[in-house]
């Protein structure tokens, strides 16, 4: 595949595998197009953009234009490249016609569920979120619309109980990689047979705000708040509300580690209480949690334990929600 010029457009953890797929079978490519780095102390720059280091390793020239990819100097830069084909993975940006026009095989995205199952920004999250016990990763030909273009290939993949977004995140960014592998040539000869998509079939996501991680004790169940958990560790995480006195501002409490407990619970949803080998727990609708770390808005992680020690009045206390 060395004559098959190829851009590949993809930021973050999920696009690097497709790109070092591409690279160890031989495809040229030319461009690597990505997301502008954001200032952050604590991260490193390969933390925060693999695509761009593995770029860089290789020589293949970054572009990380802030301005839509039909501004006129952006888009003169990329027919510059005289790509054959366009691969994206998490790019992160929507391709207008005239860029999905240019190639001459088109532009072909991983994306990481089994569309049209949960075409938007967060397939993984919203996958574990809504209890998916399957998902996997979709190779299609890209058109004008949001995960709409006909399927070229599928892997599909299933979700442990209690497996957590990360650990999902790797897993289907590897199994894209392979995807990619296995029907890239196929595809560029002409030897598949593209599957429109049943539109009536899609379910859809957006993108993850902070407020998707309040806990709604009232409406919610013990595997419905567990999921929730799951899909959105690292970030945001779950969190729910405590008035400790009247009259002052809640405070927030992140809940880091949790269990869902075979058992019944006769308190209000929301409410706190201990359990023998559960120091802390919160009842649900139909059960309970029990809370192992947490951490209270401006203090440091803590245990159940060093939290009951150190507010004892939040035993018996009503967990409640602002989102």
């Amino acid at each position: 595949m060395k004559n098959v010029r190829t851009i590949f457009m993809g930021t973050g953890p999920f696009a690097a595998p497709a790109l070092q797929a591409l690279l160890d079978e031989g495809y040229n490519v030319v461009a690597v197009y990505t997301k502008p780095l954001k200032k952050q102390r604590s991260r490193s720059k390969s933390a925060l953009n693999p695509v761009r280091t593995l770029a860089a390793k290789y020589n293949i020239p970054i572009n990380d234009p802030t301005e839509k990819l039909t501004a006129p100097h952006v888009y003169k830069n990329l027919k510059t490249y005289v790509p054959a084909i366009i691969v994206v993975a998490a790019y992160g940006k929507i391709l207008p016609q005239k860029v999905l026009d240019l190639p001459r095989y088109g532009c072909v995205n991983i994306h990481a569920s089994l569309l049209p199952r949960w075409r938007g920004a967060s397939p993984i999250q919203s996958a574990i979120r809504a209890g998916d016990t399957q998902t996997g990763v979709t190779l299609m030909k890209m058109d004008a619309n949001l995960d709409t273009g006909p399927i070229i290939a599928q892997a599909s993949r299933s979700i442990g109980p209690d497996m957590h977004a990360p650990k999902l995140f790797t897993l289907l960014a590897d199994d894209g990689a392979r995807l990619l592998r296995k029907t890239l040539p196929a595809y560029i000869k002409g030897n598949c047979t593209l599957q429109p998509q049943n539109d009536a079939e899609a379910t859809f996501c957006t993108v993850i705000s902070r407020t998707d991680g309040c806990i709604k004790w009232q409406t919610s169940s013990t595997r419905d708040i567990y999921n929730q958990f799951r899909a959105f560790d690292p970030w945001p995480g779950v969190f729910t509300l405590w008035q400790r006195k009247e009259g002052t501002k809640p405070l927030r409490i992140k809940l880091l580690a949790i269990t869902p407990l075979q058992h019944i619970s006769t308190h209000a949803p929301g409410t706190v209480f201990s359990l023998k080998k559960y120091p802390f727990c919160i009842a649900t609708v139909d059960g309970t949690l029990s809370i192992e770390q947490l951490q209270i808005e401006g203090k440091k992680k803590m245990d159940a334990h060093a939290l009951i020690n150190g507010y004892h009045d939040i035993l018996s206390a009503q967990m409640y929600e602002m989102c």
